[in-house]
């Protein structure tokens, strides 16, 4: 971990109907700053947005707002105060929200039929929509599968189908390009990591 690391985090809320249909979807996102050295504190972050949907994105108050507009970098008001060090500095965050099932990034299909004999015939099919997602269950690079089994119950039983999953890759298309120092825009190590997990994915 560099003296300056960033870390970009999403989380994802979803509702979906066991008949098919998106609900709700909601993802949170936020960018955090850890400055290690109090003299690496002088910088500023270049950040890149390539979403083209509509994401609502929000600067922290003591950032310069007209800074990250015209030029997509996060950088304090006061250009001659340096970032806090040694806490993590929470300095962009972001939003989507939808209930258009396009935007879903995994789609699931649960088919419990009852066979008259106290249990069900279970087929559950599900759909990477994208490939940055890092399926526990699948452990592999499928777009499309199912899984077949019989249990006891009645098909009531078997929902709400709650999904958990993990990606070293954002949802929104949000990167950051580098950083650079506040006084000669010389570029400045750093390290970085990202991660989107699940809060809620359910099909009720």
């Amino acid at each position: 971990m560099e003296p300056i690391h960033i870390v970009m985090s999403e989380e994802i809320v979803l509702h979906a109907g066991r008949d098919g249909g998106l609900q709700n979807m909601e993802i949170q996102g936020i960018l955090k700053l850890r400055i290690t050295d109090s003299d690496s504190g002088f910088i500023k972050i270049q950040v890149e947005n390539t979403d083209t949907r509509p994401i609502q994105i929000q600067t922290h108050p003591n950032v310069d707002r007209e800074l990250w507009k015209t030029k997509g970098q996060i950088g304090m008001k006061m250009n001659n105060k340096p970032f806090p060090h040694n806490t993590d500095v929470g300095v962009l965050k972001w939003r989507f929200h939808t209930v258009e099932d396009s935007f879903v990034p995994l789609s699931i299909n649960c088919w419990p039929q009852d066979n008259g004999s106290g249990s069900c015939d279970v087929n559950i099919e599900y759909n990477l929509e994208t490939n940055v997602f890092v399926l526990g269950f699948l452990r592999r690079n499928l777009s499309r599968s199912a899984l077949d089994f019989t249990a006891r119950g009645i098909p009531d039983n078997f929902f709400p189908v709650c999904v958990s999953f993990t990606s070293s890759l954002p949802y929104c298309g949000l990167k950051v390009l580098g950083v650079v120092g506040n006084t000669d825009g010389a570029a400045v190590n750093f390290s970085q990591e990202t991660l989107l997990k699940t809060n809620t994915y359910e099909i009720n």
